[in-house]
């Protein structure tokens, strides 16, 4: 794979400076199978950090905004780690923001027919007769912004990739 390098800063840390007084390059990530010397394609962004493997399960969540939908944000059972979001863009339409899940192999039982995707993004304040209530996730989460996943029980048949769910 072949992507443009350019800076990038999240919590797992800061990559890429080099790019912003010197030069742009070009980051490589070796492939497998025999060598080739034909033309290459190159990606938008550098491969995600959470490395993909054929038995991981990629959703998409759809979502009338952005609503911390960011590229490398966590995706938490729990408060657990569980995966990323691997893309988000428009749908076809444009009507909505789609963002593309990967959810490791270890953890795909977990998402079902009947699961719910919400946002981790940001801290929610609730006034009530017992004062000020204050939900505020991890700095990652206020930060980079994150999806969480909560599954209720009898929640139907375990998720294939390619399903679809809508951002709660």
């Amino acid at each position: 794979r072949f992507w443009i390098e350019r800076p990038q800063f999240d919590l797992r840390g800061v990559d890429g400076l080099e790019t912003i007084a010197g030069g742009r390059f070009v980051g490589v990530q070796p492939g497998s199978g025999p060598a080739s010397t034909g033309v290459f394609s190159g990606n938008e962004t550098a491969p995600a950090a959470f490395p993909r493997n054929a038995a991981d399960l990629v959703v998409v969540v759809e979502s009338a905004q952005r609503a911390g939908l960011r590229l490398g944000g966590p995706v938490t059972y729990r408060g657990v780690r569980i995966g990323e979001i691997e893309r988000v863009g428009l749908g076809d339409a444009a009507n909505q923001v789609e963002a593309r899940l990967l959810i490791d192999r270890r953890y795909r039982d977990l998402v079902r027919e009947r699961s719910r995707f919400f946002s981790t993004s940001g801290v929610g304040l609730e006034l009530g007769l017992d004062g000020i209530r204050a939900d505020i996730g991890s700095l990652e989460e206020i930060v980079v912004g994150g999806v969480g996943l909560a599954t209720p029980p009898n929640a139907g048949a375990i998720a294939e990739s390619g399903d679809r769910y809508v951002l709660a």
